[in-house]
């Protein structure tokens, strides 16, 4: 078991699209280790601008509403006015042996969803109630995750997260 790192000059050319990699390690004279990958190479694109997801709290209580909001600036610190966005909320619980994230149940997890548009000032503020959860006994394995997509006038798409823990009671 181990790490190996290696450089790998890419063409000043290189065309876009999917490609494979392969490394292969003799081990010994008979065996030989392999491991492919496959990777995307685009071209890279300068953000317009960026979003930020906030909540009145750093957790959530599955009875009492959560204030959000989603604030939209472009990189020069002006706002984005009138942009389209999407905010998902999700309820999902944090498996105990894995780490994971799982939806509970055969559910998406979807708890709240919302469209709408930012400000004058690119803000963009929304009350979740969340609904009767079905949550774990444990405190700590359900975790309500934001999710926003925001569309600025010119095109350009950004997304963002927030991950909140949920707790019946008061966390310190």
């Amino acid at each position: 078991f181990g790490v190996a790192w290696t450089k790998f000059p890419l063409a000043d050319t290189l065309g876009a699209g999917q490609y494979r990699l392969a490394a292969r390690i003799q081990v010994d004279k008979h065996h030989t280790f392999s491991v492919h990958k496959k990777v995307r190479v685009m071209r890279y694109r300068i953000p317009d601008f960026q979003i930020q997801i906030s909540a009145n709290r750093r957790y959530a209580k599955p009875w009492i509403p959560l204030q959000v909001q989603v604030s939209a600036r472009y990189l020069f610190g002006k706002p984005v006015k009138g942009a389209p966005l999407r905010l998902k909320v999700r309820h999902l619980w944090l498996h105990q042996k894995s780490g994971r994230l799982t939806t509970p149940g055969s559910r998406s997890g979807v708890v709240h969803n919302v469209a709408g548009r930012t400000d004058a000032q690119g803000l963009f503020r929304t009350q979740v109630r969340l609904p009767r959860l079905k949550m774990r006994a444990q405190a700590g394995q359900d975790v309500l995750i934001l999710q926003a997509r925001v569309t600025a006038p010119g095109g350009g798409v950004q997304t963002a997260s927030l991950r909140l823990p949920v707790s019946r009671t008061d966390l310190k």
